[in-house]
């Protein structure tokens, strides 16, 4: 019978072995594969948790979107930049703001709440953004290169409510609506990647009535991961980003610094295929504002949890999670 200490060099031995493989993993260039007229389906959803402090007092608000989504390969040009034609095939969304309440919303229902305080400002711009058609153009190594179609699509229903303006922050703007979409992707490297080695993601854009946004992403190649008979690669990412936050809009400003405070990411890519299977990232912040309405000015404290998921679906009958 082996002795312990005969057994402790035997695991450490298989621990250093199988390490070993792991790093000895061929480095692998990622690429995006489309086909044209090809149409993929994802389910993505996006929740927040916040806490506004106001002279004392905390005010909560929790809210979450989930949208099924078809994306429809238009175009493929001669260096791999492909067009997406992306449609909401069901949008749903949930909130309480405070003492504004509740509010529910689900493209497929006719009924849905105009009348509330919420209702007013939310329904036409969740009716707006699910009908959207949105044009995507993304590169072969999946850097959103342009947005378009969301800003038209909101144009007219910005203008009949602040409050609404106000719930589509970024989206807004195809600018603010291209920074939200990169959450949809992962950018790679333009070389090959091995298990272990990193890559840096820079940011730097100014997002119209949000303010100037700053900071990086860190991905890191972890290496191979077997998913139901699949090998799939796994990337993991850590983000640090900076708000300088500048709002100034219906006669109500808001000025200050929000800091991202922890984050942590991991995408699962299909370098076979091409394809994104899933991801799923986490992020903290929090920063202090200034809020100037009705000549009182309001010193706020704010933290936000945000938690954004999307997943390949490869039966498009599915029902959605």
């Amino acid at each position: 019978m082996p002795s312990p200490i005969a057994k402790l060099i035997l695991s450490i031995a298989i621990v250093a072995s199988s390490t070993l493989a792991t790093f000895a993993q061929e480095a692998v260039t990622f690429r995006y594969h489309f086909e044209p007229g090809e149409k993929l389906t994802y389910d993505i959803s996006t929740s927040v948790k916040q806490t506004q402090n106001v002279n004392g007092q905390a005010v909560k608000s929790d809210f979450s979107v989930a949208q099924r989504v078809e994306r429809e390969v238009a175009q493929i040009d001669a260096d791999g930049r492909v067009v997406l034609n992306c449609r909401n095939q069901k949008f749903t969304a949930a909130m309480q703001v405070g003492p504004l309440g509740k509010y529910q919303f689900d493209s497929t229902k006719e009924d849905n709440d105009s009348s509330s305080a919420l209702g007013a400002a939310a329904t036409p711009l969740y009716k707006a953004m699910s009908g959207a058609v949105i044009k995507l153009t993304l590169s072969r190594r999946g850097e959103v290169l342009a947005v378009n179609g969301l800003q038209e699509a909101l144009a007219g229903v910005l203008k009949s409510n602040p409050l609404t303006a106000q719930l589509a922050g970024g989206a807004s703007s195809n600018e603010g609506a291209k920074a939200s979409y990169a959450e949809h992707f992962l950018q790679f490297p333009e070389e090959a990647k091995s298990p272990g080695d990193t890559w840096e993601l820079p940011l730097q854009l100014t997002i119209p009535q949000v303010g100037k946004v700053s900071g990086k992403t860190t991905c890191r190649y972890e290496g191979t991961q077997e998913v139901d008979g699949r090998t799939l690669h796994r990337v993991t990412a850590r983000s640090d980003v900076t708000v300088d936050v500048n709002i100034d809009r219906d006669g109500v400003t808001a000025k200050g610094k929000i800091e991202m405070t922890d984050s942590s990411g991991t995408t699962l890519f299909d370098v076979a295929s091409g394809r994104l299977i899933s991801r799923e990232s986490t992020t903290t912040t929090s920063g202090n504002l200034t809020v100037v309405a009705g000549g009182q000015e309001l010193p706020i404290r704010q933290t936000q949890t945000q938690t954004h998921k999307i997943r390949l679906i490869e039966d498009a009958t599915a029902t959605p999670r």
